[in-house]
């Protein structure tokens, strides 16, 4: 008998695919199953969008209204159900103000729990919440962390309003924060977001202010 060379692509493909039938796209990106097994990746379409949204074994994502909106690939059998690093699916996470960690958009998506938040802001963190510098060397770690009650974890000036002297204080009078940005004239009076914006009356971003234990102290005069 002739040795059988089977199609590599096509076979492999479907049955493969099949596995993800019934699997849905969960924030990170990841396809999983309902105990969060994780089978395969968006392949194509915006992850956000996709979130929740239903794969069918050839690896199309369903919109709610039956629509193809994109697409899944299966992980490398040895990655499936591996559990993934903290921020797997967050390529361009990185280290904000205030020692969170946002992605691209500016969504909180983690902490800081080792390293120095003034230092390390806008270095990249890495799928296991590893902060690197140019060598590769661990300058800081993060942890998967998303603010549930945004006005208290957020930034503790949301709401406050900026005084006279372009400081924010809390309901006791402490000082907690100062303006850092924007044309103090313009920002008297006017309240804070949750992010440590300072916004107008319509809510567009005029200024902003920094917690003060964020801003760094002045170096002494020789």
């Amino acid at each position: 008998a002739e040795p059988y060379e089977p199609p590599e692509e096509e076979p492999e493909e479907e049955e493969d695919l099949s596995a993800l039938e019934g699997k849905k796209v969960n924030k990170m990106g990841n396809v999983v199953d309902e105990h969060g097994t994780v089978f395969g990746r968006i392949a194509e379409g915006d992850p956000k969008k996709l979130a929740g949204k239903r794969v069918d074994g050839k690896g199309q994502i369903w919109s709610d209204n039956g629509k193809v909106i994109g697409r899944a690939e299966l992980i490398p059998g040895n990655d499936q159900g591996k559990p993934e690093g903290a921020f797997f699916g967050f390529d361009d996470a990185k280290v904000g103000k205030d020692g969170v960690v946002v992605d691209s958009s500016g969504k909180i998506i983690g902490r800081l729990t080792e390293g120095d938040a003034k230092k390390l802001v806008g270095r990249p963190v890495d799928e296991d919440g590893d902060i690197l510098d140019k060598s590769g060397n661990v300058i800081g770690k993060a942890e998967r962390w998303e603010p549930e009650e945004k006005k208290r974890d957020v930034n503790p000036m949301s709401g406050r309003k900026v005084n006279k002297q372009g400081e924010v204080r809390d309901e006791n009078g402490d000082l907690i924060g100062k303006v850092t940005d924007g044309n103090l004239q313009n920002l008297i009076g006017k309240s804070i977001d949750d992010n440590g914006y300072i916004v107008d009356n319509d809510g567009n971003k005029i200024g902003e202010a920094t917690l003060i234990e964020n801003i760094p102290e002045p170096e002494p005069e020789p």
